[in-house]
């Protein structure tokens, strides 16, 4: 991931050099916002009695709204994510020269993910003090973290796993969220689902296995106007 991170860093960097700095009425809005995640895995055939894991989610945005007009912007975020499932896994090897190992795996996939993301966002004011945003847009993946704890193969384990899977992944997220505002600082409840579009195991796994995320954030947000 460290050739990947760089260069996504650099990449909004520069994207936010190329907006022009005039006045507006909203410029800028920035958000921090913080709650539950709850994720699981799909994709995967030899996944079997899955279920979710439940972790936190927390991040920050800057959304950028002149370009469009006023009722659509875009928005750059950066997001801790805690990802994983719960379930038996069984592995029989296609190509055992491939990979020579056959093992079953029953208990709790813990990954913990950076995530950066560049939505598009529609803006709808249900009110002079509240809006609702609708949201979706494509996301990078930074694995920092990845632990397996239950029982494989009869033995009780704990073990680090980050090695064993991919150290990116990409995906889309769609989301919903409404704030309040009181003078200039809003209440943001935000709901917003990823859909991981590549495997997070090696090549060499015959199956793929792809993440899934659902997370109900709330936070503050405070617009900018930049210029006025």
């Amino acid at each position: 991931m460290r050739k990947w991170l760089p260069a996504t860093v650099a990449a909004i960097a520069f994207a936010i050099t190329l907006i022009p700095n005039e006045a507006s009425a909203q410029l800028w809005t920035f958000r921090g916002s913080a709650g539950y995640s709850n994720s699981g895995f799909y994709g995967g055939e030899k996944l079997l009695g899955g279920e979710s894991r439940n972790g936190i989610a927390a991040g920050i945005t800057a959304d950028y709204k002149r370009m469009l007009g006023d009722a659509w912007s875009f928005e750059f975020g950066i997001f801790y994510v805690q990802k994983g499932g719960k379930g038996t896994i069984e592995y029989n090897p296609v190509d055992p020269e491939q990979l020579p190992i056959d093992f079953t795996f029953e208990g709790t996939t813990k990954l913990d993910y950076l995530e950066f993301s560049f939505v598009f966002v529609g803006h709808l004011e249900t009110s002079p003090d509240s809006e609702f945003r609708v949201y979706t847009g494509p996301y990078l993946g930074n694995l920092l973290s990845a632990r397996a704890e239950g029982v494989l193969d009869g033995d009780n384990v704990d073990i680090d796993i980050k090695d064993d899977l991919k150290s990116a992944e990409w995906g889309i997220i769609i989301g919903l969220n409404w704030t309040y505002y009181w003078e200039k600082v809003g209440l943001t409840v935000d709901f917003r689902n990823a859909l991981g579009l590549t495997s997070i195991v090696g090549d060499e796994f015959p199956n793929v296995l792809k993440n899934r995320t659902n997370e109900l954030l709330v936070g503050i947000t405070v617009p900018l106007a930049v210029g006025d």
